[in-house]
């Protein structure tokens, strides 16, 4: 007879190849039949709902979510689920879907990276699949992979400043939290002269703006004066509270890193501010 789980020299089923092309009649069709292996997985442990979802086929993967037994949580070879696929591709209306889903794991990270279906949306600026994350029941917006970098350390290191802003909206975010070096998400933008986001990060509450790396106690303005981006230290510059002359675990200040970098418009900036600072104690 017929064997509906046939596969090929990869383990593709048919199921799997018409999930990854969306062929919703067809997958249909193919669940009807008895005996068919709805979570059979490939050489590579991708199931069909996993390709479905990576193409973001959403009538597709709404077929496979209503097969009886269907897995909605199995995982890759590297722990990859359907869910982190989806969302990270930026495939919203997929990642809706699945998140309706009974039972799924929307805090299911990666194996060797750690990451999850939140962070790797975060990390690729996909805004609007990051907010349906945020809306999910038990999402951990303050999950870290395996560095310790959350979904807005992400976001922040990429200059992904609408992510930011869907991020900090979100109840119980960790602003300050840091990754294993003791990186922010402000750190990492300021790094990388990302002023907006910068900006988004300056408006959050409870921001630590001096908060200090562990390996030379770099802040952020230090690390935005060392890469020369002389608008990104204008806004830290602006920032109640900022310590224009704190010095970082060998006694340098951002003026006299700007300086040591040859920043020459960073420097002229910093100078002016720590003369202010001399002149009217602010």
């Amino acid at each position: 007879g017929l064997d509906v789980n046939a596969a090929n020299g990869l383990g593709g089923t048919a199921l799997m190849d018409a999930a990854g092309g969306g062929h919703t009649e067809t997958v249909t069709a193919l669940l009807a039949a008895p005996d068919l292996d709805v979570n059979a997985a490939d050489c590579y442990d991708i199931t069909a709902l996993m390709q479905a979802a990576a193409r973001g086929h959403t009538e597709t993967v709404t077929a496979l979510l209503a097969a009886p037994g269907i897995d909605v949580n199995a995982a890759n070879g590297l722990g990859g689920t359907a869910l982190m696929r989806a969302a990270g591709r930026g495939h919203t209306v997929t990642v809706t879907a699945l998140l309706a889903a009974p039972g799924l794991d929307v805090n299911a990270a990666e194996n060797e990276l750690g990451l999850t279906a939140l962070i790797r949306a975060a990390e690729e600026g996909h805004t609007e699949t990051v907010t349906a994350l945020l809306a999910a029941p038990g999402i951990d917006m303050n999950a870290a992979d395996r560095e310790g970098l959350t979904a807005l350390m992400d976001a922040a290191g990429q200059g992904n400043t609408g992510t930011v802003t869907a991020l900090l909206t979100a109840p119980g975010i960790d602003v300050n939290a840091a990754d294993g070096d003791g990186d922010t998400a402000l750190m990492l933008a300021a790094e990388e002269g990302h002023t907006a986001t910068v900006t988004a990060l300056l408006a959050a509450p409870d921001l630590d703006v001096n908060a200090a790396e562990n390996e030379l106690g770099l802040t952020a303005l230090m690390q935005a004066a060392a890469g020369g981006h002389t608008e990104t230290v204008t806004a830290l510059l602006a920032a109640p509270g900022l310590e224009v002359s704190a010095a970082n675990f060998n006694d340098s200040t951002a003026l006299a890193i700007a300086e040591g970098h040859g920043h020459v418009e960073t420097a002229s900036l910093l100078h002016m501010r720590v003369a202010v600072a001399v002149a009217y104690g602010v």
